[in-house]
């Protein structure tokens, strides 16, 4: 360490200027404009009640269990006002939100290495040599080049011993200020701002990992949406076979009891047939019911609790809705704009720039490390800081210092692991990005693909049913003519009914893979084909 001082304040006062200049030559910032400036984080929530001593409920019936929230509305549960509500109230993506909280509140975490930073100090010494000394200071470092700077008051009045008498001020105390900055090692990046500029990567790592969950939510909400009504479906069709069985058998028992023709075995073979649709309705109303708990989970009220829908709220005219016609001429337009669109691509690139801050630490490690620095001090009010005399006891009210030092290790294997550490992160990540870029290739490709073999299946599944009900139709003629029997009219309204079950589920099918295709593409704006809609008489 160089230092000297002089009587003349001008002086030195040039000497601390020029000091400064050349130490701060080139400062500059290694993040964006303003990055380091960041909003204040929001205020927190109001404080969560404590919980109250729970206690299990009495077991509900079915009817209660599955009885409509209030909130239910009654006509037509479509689709778009489940993914509103799943939007507004649901619990998970209200959760998944505070993502964006807990990464700006590490990111306030990192930039209190930058706070301003206070320090003090008062002794009082009796005795041979009893003295008063006060000492304060204030440091701030910088984003800037590793700036550093500080400012600070001493008061040191009484007698102190020869070799102490640095200690000693005039009766006004000593102002002083100063900075020192890193040239070689620290100086284009540290540390601390490495944290900094990771913990601001970090939070924008929260929106893709919001936008992930929420396509999931919403993806997982249309598919039960539509388990729901083709389930709701299913029973109607079980209902009407149902019907059908109950008044054949009640014109079947009439015929025999006036001897037209019939005896005791078309009677008790219709009987077994509405015993076997009753089983039918049951086990399809079981299915609904499982379907409408599984919706409930989305659909949910203000305060997030699940709403069970009821079966009048079912889609009307379900069997014909359109399914509209996709083909794979688009399939290299579909995949390049999941790839633009995915949440975990971008999620990836940020991951990335994480670890590509981190190597360029590791490699700013590798250099020397030289700092600059330089300080003026002067004394107020009267006294001298030394004894009255001349050489080194001269009085001395004014003083500046300029420093530089330099250390190296020399194997810097430190900064070698560092640097290997985050190069072969790099590389996993790329090729993990490499290989999700394969799997969206895949989803878009398998999604697209079960959009159109379902929507095949569907044009094969309305021919059959057209044909199944023309057969039950005319088997039903026969039966009145008296040509045919009623074994053979319930298999004509079986297969019929079997035919509309399947259109039902294939329906289900196509529009569960549409929603699947959305959520591969990265698009979350809807999640049902804007042409479903009846389809034209």
């Amino acid at each position: 360490m160089l230092r000297w001082g002089t009587r003349t304040f001008r002086t030195i006062a040039a000497m601390g200027t020029l000091s400064f200049t050349i130490g701060c030559a080139g400062l500059q910032s290694p993040m964006p404009d303003g990055a380091y400036i960041r909003n204040p984080a929001a205020s927190p929530p109001a404080p969560i009640p404590a919980p109250t001593p729970s206690t299990l409920p009495a077991s509900p019936s079915l009817d209660t269990a599955l009885k409509p929230a209030p909130v239910s509305t009654s006509g037509v549960l479509p689709l778009e006002e489940v993914l509103s509500t799943v939007n507004q109230n649901f619990p998970l993506l209200q959760a998944i939100q505070e993502e964006r909280s807990i990464a700006m509140g590490q990111r306030v975490v990192t930039e209190a290495a930058f706070d301003l930073n206070l320090r003090g100090s008062l002794n009082n010494a009796e005795g041979s040599f009893g003295s008063t000394r006060l000492d304060m200071v204030a440091e701030q470092a910088t984003p800037y080049n590793g700036l550093n700077v500080f400012g600070g008051y001493r008061l040191g009045l009484g007698d102190f011993p020869v070799y102490n008498l640095d200690q000693k001020t005039t009766q006004g105390g000593e102002l002083r200020a100063g900075f020192s900055v890193p040239l070689l090692r620290d100086g284009a990046i540290d540390r601390r701002r490495a944290a900094l500029r990771q913990a601001q990567i970090a939070e924008q790592i929260a929106d893709p990992v919001i936008r992930r969950t929420r396509l999931d939510v919403l993806r997982a909400a249309a598919r039960a949406y539509w388990a729901w009504v083709a389930a709701g479906q299913r029973t109607i069709i079980q209902q009407e076979l149902l019907k059908l069985a109950n008044a054949r058998q009640a014109d079947l028992e009439a015929l025999r009891d006036v001897g037209k023709r019939i005896g005791d075995i078309p009677v008790n073979d219709n009987k077994r047939a509405i015993y076997e649709r009753r089983e039918l309705v049951l086990a399809a109303e079981r299915t609904f019911q499982e379907a409408a708990l599984a919706l409930s989970v989305y659909l949910c009220d203000a305060n997030g609790d699940p709403v069970i829908p009821s079966v009048d709220r079912l889609p009307k005219d379900f069997l014909e809705l359109n399914a509209p016609e996709l083909t794979t001429a688009t399939i290299e337009a579909d995949v390049a704009t999941a790839l633009a669109a995915r949440p975990e691509l971008e999620r990836f690139r940020l991951q990335k720039e994480q670890l590509a801050v981190e190597y360029r630490l590791a490699m700013n490690q590798f250099l020397p490390a030289v700092n600059i620095g330089a300080g003026v001090s002067q004394d107020m009010g009267f006294g001298s800081k030394t004894f009255t005399g001349e050489g080194i006891f001269g009085t001395a009210r004014s003083s500046a210092n300029v420093f530089l030092t330099s250390d190296l290790p020399v194997q810097r294997r430190d900064a070698q692991g560092r640097a290997q550490q985050a190069r072969a992160r790099i590389v996993q990540l790329t090729l993990n990005e490499k290989q999700m870029q394969n799997n969206i290739r895949a989803e878009v490709q398998d999604a697209l693909s079960a959009l159109i073999q379902s929507r095949k299946r569907l044009e094969e599944a309305r021919k059959e049913r057209a044909v199944a009900v023309t057969v039950a139709s005319d088997e039903q003629t026969l039966v009145k003519g008296g040509l045919s029997d009623v074994f053979f009219l319930n298999q004509r309204e079986l297969n019929a009914a079997a035919a509309k079950v399947k259109i039902a589920n294939l329906l289900a099918e196509y529009y569960r893979a549409y929603a699947d295709y959305r959520a591969a593409l990265g698009d979350d704006t809807s999640s049902a084909p804007a042409a479903a809609q009846p389809i034209a008489p």
